[in-house]
């Protein structure tokens, strides 16, 4: 565009020498030529300085950019850690719930005991008991335990049976219980849980 202006100078200043110095019209073309040669060196002062700028403002973008894309890499990372680390809660978690779970069981397990009563011929038919020898009976090593009743012997103080007749055939120890009867019925009474099922946690009665 300044060339285009210096052009259009040039062809005034011609016109000035072929018409004279003191020709109206041509002083006032070359003035309006000179006036818009300035507007347009304002303008590509204006462009330059925005030229500047927009450099300044890119190069402060590129720092920007190049701060976001730092941070989002840290973000990225920590991010992945935070999902391993939540991995890992989680599996701690899983494996603690199957640890309690198995002690559960376990606890279960050590404080479940069986109890069962019947008469010398149904203990037999039951295979809880068999013969010693001609005239005794013992109690069977291989008792099926699911013939009998289950209980928790953390709860299991005493039993209520419907006979006068009793005598317990598995082995506890005789002072960490107490016989008592009432009516047609007898009362086992568990003073020392610990001791009476120190030997075993089956209890068999025969009522005969």
């Amino acid at each position: 565009m300044t060339s285009l202006v210096n052009l259009n100078r040039n062809i005034v200043e011609n016109l000035r020498e072929s018409l004279g110095k003191n020709n109206l019209a041509a002083q006032l073309l070359l003035d309006h030529v000179v006036s818009l040669d300035e507007k347009v060196k304002a303008q590509e002062v204006r462009i330059a300085i925005m030229n500047r700028d927009l450099n300044e403002l890119g190069a402060e973008l590129n720092d920007v950019l190049g701060e976001y894309s730092e941070l989002q890499t840290e973000f990225d990372l920590q991010s992945q850690g935070l999902s391993k680390y939540k991995d890992q809660v989680k599996n701690l978690e899983s494996e603690l719930t199957s640890k309690e779970e198995e002690l559960m069981i376990r606890e279960q397990k050590l404080n479940t005991a069986f109890h069962f009563f019947g008469s010398k011929k149904e203990l037999q038919a039951m295979n809880i008991i068999k013969k010693a020898n001609l005239v005794t009976f013992e109690l069977n090593e291989d008792i099926n335990l699911s013939q009998l009743n289950k209980a928790d012997l953390r709860d299991f103080n005493d039993l209520t049976i419907p006979t006068k007749a009793i005598k317990i055939i598995s082995d506890h120890p005789s002072a960490s219980y107490q016989i008592s009867g009432s009516g047609n019925s007898s009362t086992i009474k568990i003073a020392n849980p610990g001791s009476f099922w120190s030997i075993t946690k089956t209890l068999i009665i025969q009522t005969d």
